[in-house]
């Protein structure tokens, strides 16, 4: 094979070397990753003893390390780990919704890939926290199927918590997280995808060697994507990467 065919192939070639470790989520709680038991494990009796029990990982909620396909999808918005609240229990007690995640992990295929929008989940915590927050994209392209399809969420954090205390991460970073690391530096070499950072800008930065060209919001605080929170040009791009039209 000639060099330049050579280097062809290999830029076509897929880029994610890592293996799903999502595929082995235990199908019963505690829903933690073999590989990730022992740092969890550490972790939360550390919480227990030392700090407030808010920051604790909830290990009887399905992990979600990404919502959507992230191979597919043209939109990445960047987060830092799933939130709690005391409905998310009930929530992930539901069959339907227990199957949805679980195929999410597994990449497997689905009308709503990005299941906050799939309109059987309307009421779960989950989804009214995306739909508020994609809430202008949504009234502007009046398609949730087809934003479901175009857009993927991936965590720098997978497992459940209220409130965030996850500096311990940064510097040994659970062996399951190598694979969100790897979606991310897949899909920032990937020009026909947009990256949005929502939030967590400091530990996403430390696993990349660079964060050039990813939109940000102006107010993190604010998890908006709307065109007062990452201005009128940017929120036209989404827009047209979702729609596939000229806006």
């Amino acid at each position: 094979m000639q060099t330049g065919m050579l280097l062809k192939s290999l830029i076509r070639a897929p880029k994610t070397t890592i293996k799903n470790p999502w595929v082995k989520t235990p199908q019963r709680p505690p829903y933690i990753l073999e590989q990730d038991k022992k740092a969890v494990a550490k972790y939360n009796r550390h919480i227990k003893k030392n700090s407030n029990r808010t920051f604790l990982i909830r290990p009887k909620l399905l992990p979600e390390p990404f919502i959507g396909n992230p191979h597919t999808a043209v939109v990445i918005f960047l987060g830092l780990n799933p939130c709690y609240k005391r409905s998310d229990s009930l929530t992930h007690t539901d069959q339907k919704f227990r199957l949805a995640v679980q195929r999410n992990l597994r990449h497997k295929k689905s009308r709503y890939p990005f299941y906050p929008l799939n309109p059987r989940f309307r009421n779960s915590g989950v989804a009214t926290w995306w739909r508020k927050c994609l809430s202008e994209l949504l009234e502007e392209i009046q398609d949730d199927a087809l934003v479901a399809k175009k857009v993927c969420a991936i965590e720098w954090f997978p497992y459940h918590s209220k409130r965030a205390k996850l500096r311990g991460f940064r510097k040994n970073p659970l062996p399951s997280q190598e694979y969100s690391f790897s979606l991310l530096r897949e899909a920032l070499r990937d020009k026909t995808k947009t990256v949005v950072l929502m939030r967590a800008d400091t530990e996403w930065r430390e696993q990349v060697a660079s964060l050039r060209g990813v939109l940000r919001l102006k107010n993190p605080q604010r998890s908006y994507v709307s065109r007062g929170n990452i201005g009128t040009k940017q929120f036209r791009r989404l827009l047209r990467a979702i729609s596939d039209q000229r806006i």
